[in-house]
């Protein structure tokens, strides 16, 4: 199985494409540069070169994978404008082909929760600089109704660390959600 990230050199999506690879997937992954692409082919990942505003890049390539993880922020001001168009150019390419799309988020959007425990039916509850990213949580669940498998895939991370000997990564659980 192939699958396409974004933000493969991040901490969050490294974690998760080692997690895939490890796991026997193929995965490809969206660079800003030609260095960070050498890096990835020696650690045997597919690089594609490209940014989070070249729609029309990822609008095509995500045509060609079984699967597609967003995982890049860009923490630019223009972060929200990016990621709205990024993620509405790899929801095109991916209507109606019933592939997966799991766009990661954070626990913050639910804002300062005290001592309550808060869980996905958990009514959100952002500060008002993340009320966009609640709301490209809601379109990204809305593209079900375009045939594209984005059900439950909102992954809302607190926490995410590397695999050890002592634990297991909890967190990148998510490619069962899609055997």
């Amino acid at each position: 199985m192939n699958v396409f990230l974004t933000g493969i050199t991040g901490y969050v999506g490294s974690v998760v494409a080692e997690h895939f690879q490890s796991q026997g997937y193929q995965v490809a992954g969206l660079v800003r540069s030609e260095e960070k692409a050498e890096l990835l082919l020696s650690q045997g990942f597919t690089p594609i070169v490209g940014d989070l505003a070249d729609t029309t890049l990822l609008t095509e390539r995500v045509k060609k994978f079984d699967g597609v993880i967003h995982t890049a922020i860009s923490h630019t001001p223009d972060m929200e404008q990016l990621d709205v168009a990024a993620v509405t150019a790899m929801l095109e390419g991916l209507e109606g082909t019933g592939k997966p799309f799991i766009y990661t988020s954070g626990t913050l959007i639910y804002n300062d929760t005290y001592d309550n425990v808060v869980d996905e039916n958990s009514p959100l509850n952002p500060l008002p600089f993340l009320q966009w990213k609640a709301n490209q949580e809601q379109e990204v669940l809305g593209a079900a109704k375009r045939t594209i498998r984005t059900s439950y895939t909102c992954v809302r991370s607190w926490r995410w660390t590397r695999p050890s000997n002592d634990s297991k990564n909890e967190a990148l659980s998510i490619s069962q959600l899609h055997r």
